[in-house]
């Protein structure tokens, strides 16, 4: 008995918290504190069942980390303690090596704020660490899909290439997404 309780001490149980969430690629919105509307991240790889959204939130080796609503939910509770985070981000990280094109939308889900809402899109690389690109945006009217530059991910996990992409899949507000089974850009489909 002895030693089983001396084991454990040299060997800590391992916690959730110590194991590490290993990245490839991080893909993250963000747009103006303190910012009351909701815009969502979208990302449709050629080899995922499912676009990734709030909809689908782990669609192959994809998640998406948070679902931010804008300052909805910038009250978190902490040990007890209310904390106010002043930032609107979505992240979504790839964890593990997925080939092919990823393309990405961001969907205006909520526009409360008056006139345009700046956002950005920026992409990394983790393994090795290379920013791909960091772009700018306007969030303008509700319910808006705006496209941004797809990436190609190669056989050694390394984003190779970017290019223009013309692909809208996110679904607009009140809709659910529904592939198309001709391979053309999917629609949306009414919500049940």
């Amino acid at each position: 008995m002895l030693f089983i309780l001396a084991f454990l001490l040299i060997n800590p149980i391992t916690k959730k918290a110590d194991i590490p969430a290993k990245a490839e690629i991080m893909v993250m919105l963000d747009w103006e504190d303190g910012s009351k509307d909701d815009l969502d991240l979208w990302i449709k790889g050629n080899n995922m069942p499912l676009p990734l959204s709030f909809q689908v939130k782990n669609s192959a080796l994809w998640h998406l980390d948070r679902d931010d609503l804008g300052v909805s939910t910038d009250v978190v509770q902490v040990a007890g303690e209310t904390m106010i985070l002043r930032y609107n981000r979505e992240v979504a990280t790839m964890r593990g090596l997925m080939q092919g094109d990823f393309h990405i939308n961001v969907h205006v889900y909520g526009k409360k704020d008056d006139g345009p809402t700046k956002f950005s899109i920026t992409v990394i690389d983790i393994n090795p660490y290379k920013e791909i690109y960091k772009l700018e945006g306007e969030a303008k009217g509700f319910s808006d899909i705006i496209k941004f530059p797809a990436f190609t991910v190669g056989p050694d996990g390394e984003i190779i290439d970017t290019f223009i992409s013309d692909k809208i899949f996110a679904a607009k507000r009140g809709n659910v997404y529904t592939p198309d089974p001709e391979g053309s850009p999917p629609v949306g489909g009414i919500a049940p």
